[in-house]
């Protein structure tokens, strides 16, 4: 392999770490996934990515020390950077398996509602018409997004503006923000500073960490704004991806951490 396609081979390494590690801190339900949850459902798809932008914003700081010195200092610990990063990595998987199971069985629940409903339509009618007098005088629901979407735009700036700092607060307010960082989000920029690339390695890393809080907080408003639900059933499933990967990478990382010691 000569040394261009091995430059190659481990910048799409960094990137797919950066990426999948990044998803780990967002698909995890929190403060700011409610966030962006309300958020958009009174401005639209919108919402994700600026919330997303507010996150991202409130992270430079952490990543910025890192870059100015933090990190050649934590090369000197590595072994503990490594160790606390691989035990978090871990305990955060197995986080994750516990919500998607969570999931799984809320969705279950729902398919058995519906199925029930299908097999008593007198039911199934109330649910669909629970006042069927007011028919002609409600407000159907695309009028209502109409509104929202109307109001939402005469908002400009102000509601932009609005949805980056919630993301911003939100994540700031965060109390596993800054743990989450202090033990799993150093261990991977550790490990773009001390891949071949050095500090273009964490540069790869932080691109894929980007990256990932954008696409998954956007896919999430996309999704939600088009009262369409591409994350049902899909959700568990990038949970569960995610977890097998975190459980690999903090299995490797706790291994470099322990065997440092001894070396």
């Amino acid at each position: 392999m000569d040394a261009s396609l091995a430059s190659l081979v481990v910048v799409a390494q960094l990137f797919v770490m950066g990426f999948l590690t990044g998803l780990s801190g967002a698909v995890i339900p929190g403060p700011l996934f409610a966030f962006v949850v309300s958020d958009t459902l009174k401005k639209g798809f919108i919402s994700g990515p600026l919330s997303a932008l507010g996150h991202v914003i409130v992270e430079m700081p952490l990543i910025f020390a890192f870059l100015l010195g933090l990190g050649f200092f934590l090369l000197k610990f590595q072994h503990f950077t490594y160790t606390a990063g691989g035990i978090a990595f871990i305990l955060m998987a197995t986080l994750i398996v516990h919500s998607a199971r969570k999931e799984a069985c809320h969705h279950q629940q729902q398919r058995e509602a519906v199925r029930k409903a299908k097999q008593c339509p007198g039911i199934a009618e109330i649910a669909n018409n629970p006042n069927p007098s007011a028919t002609t005088a409600a407000v159907p629901i695309s009028d209502t997004g109409t509104d929202a979407n109307a109001d939402a735009n005469a908002g400009g700036a102000k509601a932009a503006a609005a949805s980056v700092l919630g993301g911003a607060f939100f994540t700031a307010f965060n109390p596993s923000f800054v743990p989450w960082w202090a033990t799993a989000g150093y261990a991977v920029l550790l490990a773009g500073l001390a891949s071949p690339l050095a500090l273009a390695g964490v540069a790869v890393v932080i691109a894929g960490h980007v990256l990932s809080d954008f696409a998954w907080y956007s896919l999430l408003s996309f999704s939600l704004s088009r009262g369409r639900k591409f994350l049902t059933g899909k959700y568990e499933a990038v949970m569960l991806a995610v977890a097998s990967f975190l459980t690999a990478l903090g299995v490797l990382f706790l291994f470099k951490g322990v065997s440092s010691f001894f070396s």
